[in-house]
């Protein structure tokens, strides 16, 4: 099976077997944002995080979705330590746009990591969302109530 990958792309790393299959940990396999979820605004856009926090030997994963509930970004822990972080296309309608898997070993990105990865420290960071929690309007907000 020849692997075609678009935006939102998580079900097909998995199904492709590109994203690692031990996945199936803490919040790896959340499809929207949980009511929960943290805001944190970029350019007048929102962007919902989950969990909102972790802590020091957390192990699963952290998603970020935009306004539409399209993922972003996941970054998987194992013991706080980032292993892998998902990185949607930078344009999901140009079929040349391709999404973004950084590896992160032993403290350090991975040499054989695609150009554009964060480094280690920022993916060990893992988004933060704004201390003020900004009010959504009800149209951009696609957290669920489940």
């Amino acid at each position: 099976m020849k692997c075609v990958i678009g935006r939102a792309l998580l079900p097909l790393l998995l199904a492709c077997g590109t994203w690692s299959s031990a996945n199936a940990e803490k919040n790896c396999t959340l499809n929207k944002p949980p009511k929960d979820s943290g805001v944190v605004t970029v350019h007048d856009q929102f962007f919902f995080v989950y969990p909102r926090s972790m802590d020091s030997k957390y192990s699963g994963c952290q998603t970020t979705w935009d306004e539409r509930g399209v993922k972003d970004v996941v970054v998987k822990f194992s013991e706080g330590e980032p292993t892998e972080m998902w990185m949607a296309a930078e344009d999901p309608d140009d079929p040349a746009s391709q999404p973004r898997i950084c590896k992160y070993l032993r403290g350090t990105l991975s040499s054989d990591s695609p150009k554009g990865c964060p480094d280690y420290e920022a993916a060990k960071r893992g988004n933060l969302p704004d201390p003020n929690q900004p009010p959504v309007p009800k149209e951009r907000d696609p957290r669920s109530d489940d």
